[in-house]
């Protein structure tokens, strides 16, 4: 055989244990992340509502914070998301009731110093 025969079937040999192994392995992705979707401030006659969805997709269930900021008082709600659960939030404002027109919500997963998310909304 010649030298060319031999250096071909070697690549395809090669090849073939290439494409073999991206073949077998699991093709997952494993990314584990929390999101928040769908924020929404609404208004009816009497008051402006505050909703989000936080999604948790962190392959376990996950203890969040919800942390409020109105009127220069903060509150804050804890919660628990199993995996692949989302959980709606809501908070009902007040106009006639709201000195400083701007509010402020974050979520934090436990133990984190960065929020997921941070939404300012600033009220009429």
């Amino acid at each position: 055989m010649s030298k060319l025969k031999i250096i071909f079937v070697i690549s395809v040999v090669i090849l073939a244990v290439l494409i073999g192994s991206v073949m077998l392995s699991p093709i997952t992705t494993a990314t584990r992340y929390s999101e928040v979707q769908q924020e929404q401030l609404l208004k009816t006659d009497t008051e402006w509502i505050v909703e989000f969805k936080i999604l948790n997709h962190e392959g376990q269930s996950k203890k969040y914070v919800i942390t409020g900021l109105v009127d220069g008082k903060s509150h804050a709600q804890e919660i628990i998301i199993g995996d692949g659960r989302k959980f709606t939030y809501i908070y009902h404002l007040y106009p006639e009731r709201l000195s400083d027109k701007a509010v402020t919500f974050a979520i934090y997963k436990e133990g984190e110093t960065n929020p997921v998310e941070q939404i300012t909304y600033h009220i009429e």
